[in-house]
C-alpha cells in the first residue's frame, strides 16, 4: 500500500476550511467530520489499490463506493456526492482536469430517483453555489443557474436571444421561447438583469458562428455558438453544483428539476409582462 497523496490531503484541508462550500462560510462542524471521512476513505482506497487519485475515472469511484459495507444506498450516494464536490473544488483550483465522481456513478451507486428542489434552503444553496463558482466563465455559469432558478428550462435558456431583451425605463422584459414554438414576454427581476449585465462583457460572439454583439444566442460557447442544450448545459450545471454544499443539495439534480422549483421557493420571480404603451410622437410641420 502506498502512502496517501499528500497534495490531496492538503487540498482537502483547504476545501474544508475555505468559503467555497455554498454557505458563504466554513462548513458546519457537524458536516466537517463526515466530509473528511468520505474523502480520506477514497484516498485510502486509491493508495491500497495503487490508483493515482488525479488520473482515475468513474469505474474506480464505483468500486470504492461498493466497498463501503454497512452503508445504505442513500449514504453511498451522498459519499460520492461529497467526492464530486471535492473534485469540483480541485478543478476550480486548477489541480484536477476531470471529475471522476460523475452523474452516472452517482446514479448507479445511489439508485435514487430524480429529486426536485423541495426546500427554500436547497434553492438558496443552488444560488449560493452559482455565486461562488470560480471555474471557467463564471459569469456565464451564474446567469445560466439564475435563469434556471427563475423557472426557465435549459432549452429555453439556450434558445434565448440577446436581441429579445427590451429595456424601457426601469423595466427589463424578454421574449422567452416557449415549448412548441412562439415566445412569451416575461419581466426579469433586477438580480437576473444584473447577472446579464455582468456576463455581457465576457460573451464571445462571432458572425460565422451565428452571433454578433447585438444578435444571436444570449449564452454562447467559446467559439460564439449557441450552447448545446444537452451536454454543455448538463456539464455547466454539474460544475456549478460541485461548488455547493453536498449536505444540502440532492445527489441528483437536473436543470429541468431546478426550473420546476415551486414558485414560493424560488429566489427570483419572473412575471408575465405586456409591452409598455407608447405615446405617438407629434410630428411638426
Amino acid at each position: 500500500m502506498t502512502a496517501l497523496d499528500g497534495y490531496a490531503l492538503q487540498l482537502l484541508d483547504d476545501w474544508l476550511a475555505g468559503p467555497n462550500n455554498g454557505r458563504g462560510g466554513p462548513f458546519s462542524s457537524d458536516a466537517l467530520d463526515g466530509y473528511e471521512r468520505d474523502v480520506r476513505s477514497w484516498l485510502t482506497f486509491c493508495a491500497a489499490e495503487d490508483i493515482d487519485c488525479w488520473a482515475t475515472g468513474p469505474l474506480a469511484v464505483g468500486r470504492w463506493a461498493d466497498t463501503r459495507r454497512g452503508s445504505t444506498a442513500r449514504t453511498r450516494a451522498k459519499a460520492v456526492s461529497v467526492l464530486r464536490s471535492f473534485y469540483g473544488y480541485a478543478i476550480t483550483q486548477g489541480i484536477a482536469a476531470d471529475n471522476p465522481a460523475t452523474e452516472a456513478v452517482r446514479g448507479r451507486v445511489g439508485n435514487t430517483p430524480a429529486t426536485r428542489v423541495t426546500t427554500r434552503e436547497c434553492a438558496a444553496a443552488i444560488r449560493s453555489a452559482a455565486d461562488r463558482y470560480r471555474g471557467p466563465e463564471p459569469e456565464r455559469a451564474r446567469l445560466f443557474v439564475y435563469l434556471l432558478l427563475a423557472g426557465l428550462r435549459p432549452g429555453q435558456i439556450c434558445d434565448l436571444l440577446i436581441q429579445a431583451r427590451h429595456t424601457e425605463q426601469h423595466r427589463n422584459t424578454w421574449d422567452v421561447p416557449q415549448k412548441g414554438g412562439g415566445t412569451r414576454l416575461l419581466a426579469f427581476p433586477r438580480e437576473i438583469t444584473g447577472a446579464v449585465d455582468e456576463y455581457l462583457p465576457h460573451r464571445t460572439h462571432r458572425a460565422p458562428a451565428g452571433s454578433t454583439e447585438h444578435t444571436g444566442p444570449l449564452l454562447t460557447s467559446r467559439n460564439g455558438r449557441a450552447l448545446d442544450r444537452e451536454s454543455t448545459a448538463r456539464r455547466l450545471l454539474r460544475a456549478v453544483l460541485a461548488a455547493g454544499d453536498p449536505e444540502i443539495l440532492p445527489a441528483h439534480l437536473t436543470g429541468d428539476e431546478i426550473a420546476h422549483t415551486p414558485e414560493d421557493l424560488r429566489p427570483f420571480t419572473v412575471t408575465n409582462a405586456r409591452p409598455a404603451s407608447r405615446t405617438p410622437k407629434a410630428h411638426g410641420d
